[in-house]
């Protein structure tokens, strides 16, 4: 094992609303200017931050910073995060 390298007891893939279920949008409409919600969902699932986030490659603040730039947020990356943190509401049953 390398230096860098961590023991896991569990590892788990949701791909994509399997597992957990999710509440709402990732981020509100009204924090950006798209004119709907399915136009967020589809800014979000191509979004270069969201990818580096959900790949390992950026933590918790720059995928924050990022997100609040790229999508021209109307409130800072603290506010994003305790948002995004209660995205995911509760594992579905069984």
């Amino acid at each position: 094992m390398s230096e860098r390298a961590e023991r896991y007891d569990v590892l788990l893939f949701d791909l994509g609303g399997v597992v957990i279920e999710l509440g709402g949008l990732p981020i509100w409409q009204e924090w950006t200017r798209e004119p709907d919600e399915r136009t967020v969902w589809e800014r979000w699932l191509r979004s270069p931050a969201v990818r580096r986030f959900e790949s390992g490659r950026a933590g918790p603040r720059e995928f924050a910073d990022e997100i609040c730039a790229e999508f021209g947020l109307g409130i800072g990356p603290e506010e994003f995060l305790a948002h995004f943190a209660q995205w995911p509401k509760a594992p579905f049953p069984g």
